[in-house]
């Protein structure tokens, strides 16, 4: 019974972060797979079923966390839209303010 295995743990070479550092789930389940299958071909013809629990996991929060990503570009966007809004409108105010003085300057009777 020795020489027969039901079951074979593996894990990611070190470090095992940068399968997983990257947002989008197909370059994350592309990483992984590679190496997962390079040892299924090192096996052999060994019928091996494989099952990548943490990938699983992961494809079911792939969609929240690109939803996340777009509400944080929105959000960013909306902020740079504003601040160019407001130094657009400070700039103005003042050109505007020494119109005004020149003009005032100009009623009084300076040339």
């Amino acid at each position: 019974m020795r020489e027969y295995a039901d079951v074979l743990l593996m894990s990611l070479p070190e470090p095992r972060v940068t399968y997983y550092e990257s947002t989008n789930y197909e370059d994350t389940m592309r990483k992984v797979m590679v190496y997962v299958n390079k040892l299924q071909d090192d096996l052999g013809y060994y019928p091996v079923k494989i099952s990548t629990d943490i990938l699983t996991n992961l494809e079911q929060y792939s969609y929240a966390v690109l939803f996340m990503g777009l509400i944080f570009d929105i959000i960013i966007l909306l902020f740079v839209i504003i601040s160019i809004l407001l130094i657009y409108s400070l700039l103005m105010i003042s050109v505007e303010t020494k119109t005004f003085e020149i003009g005032v300057m100009r009623m009084v009777g300076l040339s």
